[in-house]
């Protein structure tokens, strides 16, 4: 079993702000993380196993989206497609495999016979 971080030892602590500290602690704005805030007062009410569960996910996704926001984006080759990839991402939290980003990539062996380029 992992060892307690120590803003989720302090029972005083709201779900907002615990929240404010661990988006602090991945250098993440304070605000980041709004939409956590039910899943995280969810787990404030939930026996200590199961809140250590649920904050050792939220901290995981944290980290992730922290890491994610350091790597730089590729280049886009058209304009279109950069505008595509910053839809994408801001729907999906996407990030495209080096083989969508190839216009000679074989799309993993897809067919795409009759779809030529406009």
């Amino acid at each position: 079993m992992t060892t307690p971080r120590p803003e989720t030892m302090a029972p005083k602590l709201t779900p907002e702000e615990l929240l404010r500290r661990m988006c602090l602690r991945h250098g993440l704005p304070p605000d980041y993380a709004i939409k956590l805030i039910p899943v995280v007062r969810r787990a404030m009410d939930s026996p200590e196993e199961v809140r250590e569960r649920i904050l050792t996910m939220v901290d995981g996704n944290l980290a992730q989206h922290a890491a994610d926001r350091t790597l730089e984006p590729p280049e886009a080759r058209d304009p279109d497609d950069a505008v595509l990839l910053a839809v994408a991402r801001l729907m999906h939290h996407w990030t495209p495999s080096d083989a969508a980003l190839d216009p000679d990539s074989d799309y993993g062996g897809l067919d795409l016979t009759g779809f030529g380029t406009p």
